[in-house]
């Protein structure tokens, strides 16, 4: 009996704090059923009093039997997250990085002379600081000259000046004029007279590409727009009449 009554009194004192009253109808019903069921009856069977705390009590633990599963369950999952079921979320890879945009060509424009030109990749400009008369035949480090070319190196000239010649004579004389100032120092065996001499379109415009063979300037293309006399010259080690030569040529904008 008194370890009965040490339940009990656990029971009540758990309980103090909390509801500790049925309905009388539930009370009467599971009094009934317990007396009904002579082998389940003792000696210590509680009152309504005592019966009201005792099923809320067995209530209570079996509601702190399950937070308390639930509690262990959540702990192991914590360290384990594949115990259970619970599977941790599957990583996401990282997105790729973005290619490297491919490198553009660049639009020249220049700052003295009314054109501008598409340079081939990798190509960088030295524009030109003073204007050109006309009178001379200037190479790529004349400051009278936009030139182009890789790094360090250059591979194309432009110089512009006004006139009002035709397109056939400013070719003629451009030849002439070169020919005159540089063949001595060109190496030439042949400047004066061209190895090919083609018609081409420059920036939508007539003009002519005249070709060298073993001279310092490959190819020379001339135009005539707007008043002003053109002058584009590209250097060794480029071929005559190489598709760089042509997409130059064929991009430029006459303004």
């Amino acid at each position: 009996m008194s370890a009965h009554k040490d339940v009990d009194r656990v029971l009540e004192d758990w309980l103090a704090k909390g509801p500790n009253r049925l309905p009388d109808r539930a009370v009467n019903r599971i009094t009934k059923g317990i007396q009904q069921t002579p082998q389940r009856r003792h000696a210590w069977l509680p009152v309504r009093e005592d019966m009201n705390r005792f099923v809320i009590a067995l209530g209570s633990a079996a509601v702190i039997v399950v937070a308390a599963a639930l509690a262990l369950a959540l702990l192991v999952n914590s360290a384990n997250p594949n115990v259970g079921g619970l599977n941790s979320p599957t990583p996401t890879a990282p997105a790729p990085s973005a290619a490297a945009a491919a490198p553009s060509p660049v639009v020249f424009t220049s700052r003295v002379y009314p054109y501008s030109i598409t340079l081939p990749v990798g190509w960088v400009a030295t524009a030109a600081s003073a204007m050109w008369d006309g009178t001379t035949a200037p190479i790529f480090d004349d400051p009278v000259v936009d030139a182009f070319g890789p790094p360090g190196d250059v591979g194309a000239f432009v110089s512009v000046a006004p006139t009002t010649s035709s397109l056939a004579s400013w070719v003629a004389d451009g030849v002439a004029t070169n020919a005159r100032l540089h063949a001595a120092d060109s190496g030439c065996s042949n400047f004066q007279t061209p190895d090919s001499v083609e018609s081409v379109t420059i920036g939508g415009q007539p003009g002519t590409l005249v070709g060298f063979k073993n001279c310092f300037f490959v190819n020379m293309a001339f135009a005539v727009v707007n008043g002003h006399g053109y002058r584009f010259a590209f250097r060794d080690p480029m071929a005559m009449n190489s598709p760089t030569i042509t997409t130059m040529l064929g991009s430029v904008v006459f303004r």
